[in-house]
């Protein structure tokens, strides 16, 4: 199953439960999460197959996991 069009209590990585997808635009969702593992809320965004910027996404959020600023968004994860 494409994680693009899961709904809403699919578990991603062994780990993330969606919740509510709160936004979407063409070839990605973003989603209310709740990381299992740590019993935290999170952010979870998913991409369609074939989403051809993938690889910069990646690499955006490689980049943005070494940001310690509080007033940024911190990256935990990516797959």
């Amino acid at each position: 199953m494409s994680t693009f069009t899961s709904e809403p209590g699919a578990r991603l990585a062994d780990r993330y439960r969606l919740e509510d997808r709160v936004s979407a635009a063409s070839g990605w969702a973003a989603w209310k999460a709740i990381d299992e593992t740590l019993a935290r809320p999170v952010t979870v965004l998913t991409f369609a197959p074939g989403f051809p910027r993938i690889a910069q996404v990646v690499m955006a959020a490689r980049a943005a996991s070494r940001l310690t600023d509080a007033r940024l968004a911190q990256v935990f994860d990516v797959e």
